[in-house]
């Protein structure tokens, strides 16, 4: 067993306490052996028999040389303490000179060791080879929103898509890619949430009934509906007003998020059912007098 396990042990029974007492004692009784008898008194002294000189006994020489050993250790401590000024005063650290801390502070500041001149090379290499690959990645980037763009624009869709709030080329683009263009692809708007995801799953059993989330859906187009949602706050009053309705029920944002994106899921459906474009008053007009 070691000494930690002991130690933990003892302190289970109680037994440290004990013997903090113990050892508080034995340093009494020793500070008390150490102790020197005082001088005899002069009346005792006097009471001496005539003719002997009355110099002062070994007991009296021992104190006069103990107390001045005492003294001499306790100025020497002193002077130490003095001279050693602690560097790092908090607990469980141990204090150091101030020439010690000096002499670190002037070798943490001169030269350090360096790396090789290879290994210095073939780290700059690296990092080159690096940024050449983000150079091109963001130049190829570039050409690619510019050919989106173009391509994007032909769309006999792409009006609707981009006069509802919050989208715009790149997003438009993503949500037109993952709903497809086929009109009779989806019966109703709810088949279209549906497949989203953005639909609330309500699960009843006898007296429970729970609503949640829908997992099982397509993540990609998930995930442009959410910023598509976020990005028509600051977009659409009635966008906002919607979502500070939801807000005010305490839900959380995603909650919140959730049931805007699957509202502008249901009104993008409408549009491209009608072929018409967005239009704010007639999405949101009906929601605003409820609740006014």
């Amino acid at each position: 067993m070691s000494w930690s396990d002991k130690i933990r042990r003892w302190r289970r029974v109680g037994l440290c306490s004990v013997l903090c007492v113990s050892l508080h004692g034995l340093a009494i009784a020793q500070t008390e052996t150490e102790t020197p008898t005082p001088p005899k008194k002069p009346a005792q002294a006097a009471a001496a028999p005539a003719g002997k000189s009355t110099q002062p006994t070994r007991t009296h020489a021992a104190t006069k040389r103990t107390s001045s050993n005492t003294s001499a250790r306790k100025s020497k401590s002193s002077h130490g303490r003095n001279r050693s000024r602690p560097v790092a005063k908090k607990r469980g650290q141990k204090t150091i000179d101030s020439a010690r801390a000096r002499e670190i502070q002037t070798a943490l500041r001169g030269e350090q060791l360096t790396a090789p001149a290879a290994v210095a090379a073939a780290f700059a290499a690296t990092t080159r080879a690096a940024v050449g690959i983000v150079t091109e990645l963001n130049r190829q980037i570039s050409e690619l929103e510019t050919s989106l763009d173009q391509h994007f624009e032909t769309h006999p869709d792409a009006d609707i898509y981009l006069s509802l709030p919050g989208l715009g080329v790149i997003l438009g683009a993503r949500v037109l890619g993952e709903f497809g263009d086929d009109p009779t692809r989806y019966t109703d708007a709810k088949s279209r949430k549906n497949y989203a995801g953005t639909s609330p799953l309500t699960i009843a059993s006898g007296k429970k009934r729970a609503v949640l989330a829908r997992y099982v859906r397509n993540r990609r187009l998930y995930d442009a509906i959410d910023q598509w949602a976020f990005c028509a706050l600051s977009n659409s009053p009635g966008a906002r007003l919607f979502y500070d309705q939801h807000r005010d029920a305490k839900e959380t944002h995603h909650q919140a998020l959730r049931a805007l994106g699957n509202r502008l899921v249901g009104i993008l459906h409408g549009c491209l059912r009608h072929h018409t474009r967005y239009d704010e008053q007639t999405a949101w007009a009906h929601r605003a007098s409820s609740a006014a």
